[in-house]
């Protein structure tokens, strides 16, 4: 199995999930690296993410099914929604879609399955913003996109619902009774949620101090608004993806 991603840890991780689970797998952190690799391996499995960089996934997998016409091929990608597949339906090669996040417990019973059932994947995503149409925006990206989302208008109402333990939070920066920087060092200073993935956007505090202070309180990404939907869904989505992996307990050394 050939898994190619290139951020790293989620090419990294997964491959390691999926060798402790029985798995001959490898990482790729590039098209072009993955194609290099066909050289010395043969796999009956790839994994690959579509929008990268160099050579993307549609490439890779066409390279991969014109060499080893028998190898299954899933397309795992945070903008499943945005993408044409046109060339690899017209050249008849047969592979399967997957929207990031997908749960680790859920890929491995999709991979093993003999008959390719239908994936699902429903992560949870908190939104925490003051102001109801923000909110409506990005609580309907998100649906669209298949995830569950709750909502906090508020700091106090943000750590009560935190304690549920979504999978993601995409907070504006100012509340009205805290700021985003503070409240994401209460939520990386308790349990439930000091690993879950935080996404700051503001549309008014978008100078480099803020993203940097952003990061130095501990949120994984920082956004302007007016911010481009299909953006942050792949952010939103790649975030989670990393997360589940990280969490799951296979990827522990």
């Amino acid at each position: 199995m050939l898994v190619v991603d290139d951020e790293q840890l989620i090419a990294t991780t997964l491959s390691l999930i999926l060798q402790r689970n029985g798995f001959d797998a490898r990482a790729a952190y590039s098209g072009e690296q993955a194609l290099e690799a066909l050289d010395t391996f043969r796999p009956d499995i790839l994994i690959t993410d579509v929008v990268m960089p160099d050579v993307d996934g549609r490439e890779v997998a066409r390279k991969v099914a014109e060499r080893y016409p028998g190898c299954r091929i899933f397309l795992l990608t945070g903008h499943a929604n945005h993408i044409e597949f046109t060339d690899l339906e017209t050249r008849g090669i047969a592979f399967e879609v997957i929207a990031k996040p997908a749960h680790p417990t859920e890929l491995l019973r999709h991979l093993e399955t003999a008959e390719h059932e239908p994936f699902h994947s429903t992560p949870t995503a908190l939104i925490v913003d003051d102001f109801e149409p923000h909110r409506y925006s990005v609580r309907r990206l998100l649906q669209q996109a298949g995830f569950e989302v709750i909502e906090a208008t508020n700091g106090r109402e943000c750590l009560q619902q935190a304690a549920n333990a979504p999978d993601v939070i995409v907070m504006d920066i100012h509340l009205p009774d805290s700021n985003g920087f503070e409240l994401c060092r209460k939520l990386r200073a308790s349990a439930p949620t000091a690993k879950t993935p935080i996404v700051h956007l503001s549309s008014t505090a978008t100078s480099p101090e803020a993203k940097e202070e952003s990061r130095l309180v501990g949120a994984n990404d920082y956004m302007t608004s007016p911010f481009d939907p299909d953006q942050l869904l792949g952010k939103v989505r790649s975030l989670v993806q990393a997360h589940y992996l990280t969490q799951d307990p296979t990827a522990q050394t």
